[in-house]
């Protein structure tokens, strides 16, 4: 599935429709490719009601240089028949990102400026390969000043979700003021 427009007025940067329950939703499929390496491949999906990219159940969905962006959600997937690489991201300093994912995957780095929802990925900046831990550090061309994500691909050829920012309050601790 490639080079679709779906949610756009034509302008693929601000106007949308928000009236769309997902740009596409797949089930039970085995094999596919939504967009792809080359720049004319992209599709650019946006205003959402739900996921963007909906996959149930599905072995194998790569999901390669995408724009998705102001969708409740960027990618929603859930299968019993493969393993969903879950992408995290620990650090963005300037140029640098950082995170882990699943051993020997393909990491997609994103930059997300129009919009403040950090589970979407707009523009697409480069892609990195974890290593035999899943650790990854990707060296971004172009100052990191909007929300970043990333998604990973594993060996096998399953795209996961968007990562977004995620806390434990297991170890918080609340201080109330003293005055």
């Amino acid at each position: 599935i490639k080079a679709n427009k779906i949610g756009l007025l034509g302008n693929p940067v601000s106007n949308f429709y928000s009236i769309i329950g997902a740009g596409f939703s797949i089930s039970s499929c085995e094999e596919g490719i939504i967009g792809g390496d080359n720049v004319g491949d992209t599709n650019f999906i946006a205003g959402c009601s739900g996921a963007g990219i909906a996959l149930y159940n599905n072995k194998n969905i790569r999901i390669a240089k995408n724009s998705i962006f102001c969708n409740i959600k960027g990618i929603g997937v859930t299968s019993s028949q493969v393993t969903i690489p879950y992408t995290q991201i620990f650090t963005i300093n300037n140029n640098l990102v950082q995170g882990t994912s699943l051993p020997n995957s393909t990491i997609e780095v994103f930059l997300t400026q129009v919009c403040a929802k950090c589970n979407n990925g707009k523009t697409y900046l480069g892609s990195t390969i974890a290593d035999a831990a899943g650790n990854w550090t990707f060296n971004s061309p172009v100052i990191l000043d909007g929300a970043v994500s990333a998604t990973g691909t594993s060996t096998t050829g399953a795209t996961g979700e968007f990562a977004k920012p995620e806390f434990s309050q297991a170890n918080m601790v609340i201080q109330s003021p003293t005055c």
